[in-house]
């Protein structure tokens, strides 16, 4: 099951650039730029925190459930076989340390023709 976080403002296909960047210890950003109705230039930040893994998928190796879930749209994944991976070895390594771990999400956005950018990570800021 998957829950809307954030949607672009104008469609997929007017977005004219992205970068995803790790900007330092555990934290990402990925940046967009579209185009509104008035062919205007804006800019999107979404923030991630946090960060315990992160990957990027190209469009010859989307699946058919990247794109119907998450394209044009920041989602949450609830559950998936990445987030149970992560969590297991998250999870060990909070146990042995006597600490409590933070609750982790699995996120997910599917921009046009790929990439479809994914990360696991405790918080995020949105637009």
């Amino acid at each position: 099951m998957t829950t809307t976080m954030w949607r672009l403002p104008v469609p997929a296909t007017r977005v004219t650039s992205h970068r995803f960047v790790q900007v330092g210890g555990r934290h990402c950003e990925l940046a967009v730029v579209v185009l509104d109705d008035d062919d205007t230039e804006k800019s999107f930040v979404i923030a991630f925190d946090g960060v315990e893994a992160f990957r990027c998928t190209y469009l010859t190796s989307l699946t058919a459930e990247m794109v119907k879930s998450a394209y044009g749209k920041l989602v949450r994944q609830e559950a998936s076989s990445w987030l149970e991976e992560v969590l297991q070895a998250y999870s060990a390594y909070y146990e042995s340390s006597g600490r409590s771990p933070e609750r982790l999400m699995h996120t997910i956005i599917c921009l046009d023709d790929g990439p479809c950018y994914e990360v696991i990570c405790t918080s995020l800021a949105l637009p």
